[in-house]
């Protein structure tokens, strides 16, 4: 087939090559103002819409001067495009608007200059236009493709349209936009793609919007916008791919929202968003996800908002957030999650949010939240179902917010170790009881007990004027220290001569450390209560005050000096006394009403306090004559010791020697 030079000499040509009715039809509209329209989109070759591809790459780069075509460019509907249309390295002539028509060959654009660029409603087997520069906007509205669209590297004054677009890449990529200049927007909105989508290091000067697409990447990502730099906003509303949604250290302006979007990785990454930036926030809202969602390394200016989302990691973990920062609040609220919710080491500046989640690890953490830093509130109440540990081991919260029913039970099913809150908020739990059933879950992993939560915990209800609940914490904490030391000393006997020794010995020391433990934690608290070494104080020496009472009453007690027991009426009162002497020579002897009257409660204060000195013990003591005597003698000794050691025990409690310093 001859190649055209000029309009005047194609339609001088005969037989087989002459012009058809249909192109001398075209190039009639052409030289008046550009325009005609055949109708809808042929279906199949017909003479009467039938144009050469060689003629149409004329009249879009306008031919020669003497040709007489219109500047305003092309406008042509409905045409079936046979051959070819090679516009390679060329320049179109005004705007380039061929639209409801058919291509039997790929059309080929590559850095060709366009005024504008129009192929909507076009059906053509591929498009390769790499490189092209477009002053205005490139219209691909509603195009049918069965091979990939290629406009890689292109330069766009205006806005990139694919809205309603169908692109079958064929085995390959459907669209390929990698590294395009965009100025306005780019719009996926209701595109239909087998294939990738690939707008990777795209630079877009206002929106990318998918929303509403259907994006299929047999195989590969569905779409691949990593590095992708969006001015505005990125939209991503009810869009339905399968194959990962890749936006890995993209650049958004605006707001990036996924609400309502179904995503399947297709045994990858659902949504792959790593080192993402995004100015205002990022919205999750009722996304439906199959693979993971990662937004590890993410910078967040706004809000990171999943609510309502259900997630499943299919065997990885449902929502990845490592290392993010969120410049307002994270929301998990009503998320359903099967796999990993990893927040470890994020930092959100305002709350976190967990309030009728549904979490299950899948065999794995439910919640991994270690470093986690979170300025505001931690929501952790309300939650439907959590499956799978709880680690929130050094992190930092503002306000813990909980319900104790939303916390997993069983060993190492809560992690605590290092997790710090500023305070007890809103209508959560103080209770002492729940508290340290809590902390008993959440204080111990591995077998290995952390006493940190203990010590944070009481700090906290210290702070907040709970003092007497954090004193309850710290003994708590200090008896089970005390019991871990014991268990740590023990040896194992393995039949070995030197082991046995040592076994023994060490038995010996944990029954010693046992009594001493036991002495503290109930007549001190662990120094944490010196009151309860007053109450055993003021019971023992009730009881002391019975007993002597009891001494005086069957003459056990007698006057603690020589002289009276030596003279004529303690002989006296020996002989007519009968078993209570004692009480005959003070009741009705005239020496006894000068001397020490005795006193149950007195004599029992005077023994049991040593910095007290009453006169009763000075004055009466026990008789050694009887067993029962003897008896009393030695119970005085033994009340005497006591009341050293209590008063020694609560003096150091008191003054905080025995109190370990809070963490």
């Amino acid at each position: 087939m001859q190649r055209i030079t000029t309009i005047d000499d194609f339609l001088t040509w005969t037989g087989d090559d002459a012009p058809t009715a249909a192109e001398r039809t075209l190039i009639t509209a052409c030289r008046q103002d550009g325009t005609h329209d055949f109708g809808p989109r042929p279906t199949e070759p017909d003479p009467k819409v039938t144009l050469r591809a060689d003629l149409l790459r004329h009249l879009i780069t306008g031919g020669t001067p003497a040709c007489g075509l219109h500047p305003s460019g092309l406008r042509l509907k409905g045409a079936w495009i046979a051959g070819q249309l090679d516009l390679s390295f060329l320049q179109a002539v005004g705007q380039t608007v061929v639209t409801h028509c058919h291509f039997d060959m790929a059309p080929q654009f590559p850095q060709t200059r366009f005024h504008l660029l129009n192929l909507e409603y076009c059906h053509l087997p591929g498009l390769s236009a790499q490189r092209m520069d477009v002053t205005g906007s490139t219209v691909l509205r509603n195009l049918i493709s069965t091979g990939t669209v290629d406009v890689a590297g292109s330069t766009i004054g205006g806005q990139l349209s694919c809205t309603d677009a169908i692109l079958d890449g064929a085995g390959k990529k459907a669209l390929n936009a990698q590294g395009v200049r965009v100025a306005r927007s780019i719009s996926f909105q209701g595109l239909t793609a087998k294939g990738t989508v690939a707008v990777n290091g795209a630079e877009i000067g206002g929106q990318l919007t998918c929303s509403g697409a259907n994006l299929d990447g047999v195989g590969q990502k569905a779409l691949n916008a990593q590095g992708v730099q969006v001015a505005a906003e990125l939209f991503l509303r009810k869009l339905t791919a399968t194959g990962t949604v890749d936006v890995n250290g993209a650049t958004v302006g605006g707001q990036m929202s996924c609400i309502d979007a179904n995503l399947d990785g297709a045994g990858k990454s659902a949504l792959f968003a790593q080192g993402l930036q995004v100015s205002a926030s990022l919205l999750l809202g009722r996304l439906t996800a199959k693979g993971t969602v990662a937004v590890n390394g993410a910078t967040i200016g706004g809000q990171l908002s999943c609510k309502g989302a259900n997630l499943d990691g299919a065997g990885q973990k449902a929502f990845y957030a490592q290392g993010v920062q969120v410049e307002a609040s994270l929301f998990l609220s009503e998320i359903t999650a099967i796999g990993t919710v990893s927040v470890n080491g994020a930092r959100i500046g305002g709350q976190v949010s967990f309030t009728g989640a549904s979490l299950n690890g899948d065999g794995e953490k439910a919640l991994h939240a270690q470093g986690l830093h979170v300025g505001q509130g931690f929501y952790w109440r309300d939650l439907v179902s959590v499956q799978g540990p709880v680690s929130l081991r050094s992190a930092h919260v503002g306000d813990l917010v909980d319900d104790m029913t939303s916390w997993p039970n069983g060993a190492d099913q809560v992690i605590l170790d290092g997790f710090t809150y500023d305070r007890i908020g809103g209508s959560a739990s103080t209770s002492t009881m729940l508290r340290l059933q809590w902390l008993a879950t959440g204080a111990r992993y591995g077998g290995t007990f952390f006493p940190q939560p203990y010590t944070q915990l009481a700090t906290v209800l210290a702070a907040s004027g709970h003092d007497r609940q954090a004193r309850k914490v710290l003994a708590e904490r200090e008896r089970i220290l005390a019991h871990e030391a014991r268990r740590a000393t023990r040896i194992a006997p393995n039949g070995d001569v030197d082991v046995a020794f040592a076994s023994l010995w060490a038995d010996i020391r944990i029954l010693l450390s046992w009594t001493w433990d036991l002495a503290l934690r109930h007549f001190a608290g662990y120094g944490y209560a010196p009151h309860y070494a007053l109450f055993w104080a003021l019971g023992f020496i009730a009881l002391a005050a019975i007993g002597y009472s009891q001494a005086w009453h069957h003459g056990l007690i007698v006057p603690n000096s020589d002289v009276i027991l030596t003279s004529a009426e303690w002989h006296l009162a020996m002989a007519l006394g009968g078993d209570t002497p004692s009480q005959f020579w003070s009741d009705h002897l005239p020496a006894a009403r000068h001397y020490e009257t005795f006193y149950g409660l007195a004599y029992a204060l005077d023994v049991f306090t040593p910095i007290l000195s009453l006169g009763q013990e000075a004055a009466w003591s026990q008789t050694t004559v009887t067993p029962m005597g003897v008896a009393a003698r030695v119970a005085t000794y033994a009340l005497n010791l006591l009341g050293w050691f209590l008063t020694a025990l609560g003096a150091a409690a008191v003054t905080g020697l025995i109190q370990k310093k809070r963490d």
